[in-house]
């Protein structure tokens, strides 16, 4: 995998995060989990737009990775989760 097409990858996982979480907020489900989490440490996880982009980022890219067969993209949510952080 040569670094253009980590660039790529990074850039669909970072849009897609930010697409899910922006449906997500619109929808209401963040807000939900917030207030309805097990404990106090979820709901400040669901609170934190960071952790978020980050654990959706790397969920992405777990699908991406079985799907597509690179590992090199489990590397993806360190790139792309500060980009998805922004976007939404």
């Amino acid at each position: 995998m040569v670094i253009l097409d980590f660039v790529c990858w990074c850039a669909v996982v970072a849009l897609a995060s930010a697409f899910a979480l922006s449906l997500a907020r619109k929808w209401g489900v963040i807000e939900w989990l917030q207030v309805h989490a097990p404990t106090e440490f979820l709901g400040k996880l669901f609170s934190c737009k960071f952790c978020l982009s980050w654990w959706v980022s790397v969920g992405i890219s777990v699908i991406l990775w079985l799907a597509v067969g690179q590992a090199a993209l489990l590397l993806a949510p360190i790139c792309s989760t500060l980009i998805a952080r922004e976007l939404w």
